[in-house]
């Protein structure tokens, strides 16, 4: 394999028959791919850690399976490239016709990165356990059974901002603003805003 190979990470690890069909109609066809270099799929399990060194991480999906992929390799800072096998594809935009039809350019490094804002959250329960979760769309925090309140601290990197008892809050970034954001009657904003 070329040094310049387009090194690829393949995610299908949905077990349904419409994504391992596809992982298994889409391996056949990297693998006669000129310049091209499956160095992982992830198929039954995750990725080991660290995951391998890539210039690309293929999803094949829906956009549960993006979200997933961007909480599993963040730290990574790899470029994502959802594959819509599933009902919603607002982040996985490519069909799989349309990923074969274009690998010649992708290959070529013919493409724009978009870098989304995603947010690490912290959650510290009433026993002073602490969960840390990393989220590209939202964080819900619900209180759970009806007619029960939070008492919410909340803190924006680290400094007080508000206290609220209630039963729940939502915290969205660009790219969930078009999920509870905008049922809930809030703004839609453009998925590249760094805010």
């Amino acid at each position: 394999m070329p040094d310049d190979a387009l090194k690829l990470i393949v995610l299908a690890r949905d077990q349904g028959p419409r994504v391992q069909d596809a992982w298994a109609e889409l391996s056949a066809f990297l693998d006669e791919a000129e310049g091209v270099e499956v160095v992982a799929a992830a198929v039954t399990e995750d990725l080991g850690e660290p995951p391998p060194e890539a210039d690309l991480v293929v999803v094949l999906g829906g956009d549960g399976a993006i979200l997933r992929a961007c909480r599993q390799l963040a730290a990574t800072q790899r470029p994502i490239l959802g594959v819509n096998l599933g009902r919603l594809g607002f982040l996985a935009e490519l069909s799989l016709d349309e990923f074969r039809d274009n690998l010649a350019a992708i290959r070529d490094r013919q493409y724009r990165v978009i870098e989304h804002l995603m947010f690490e959250c912290q959650h510290e329960s009433s026993s002073g356990e602490t969960e840390t979760i990393i989220g590209l769309n939202e964080v819900a925090l619900s209180a759970g059974a009806s007619l029960t309140m939070l008492d919410v601290q909340l803190q924006i990197d680290g400094e007080d901002v508000t206290t609220f008892s209630g039963d729940g809050v939502i915290i969205s970034s660009p790219v969930g603003s078009t999920a509870h954001s905008l049922s809930a009657g809030g703004p839609i904003l453009r998925q590249d805003l760094q805010a």
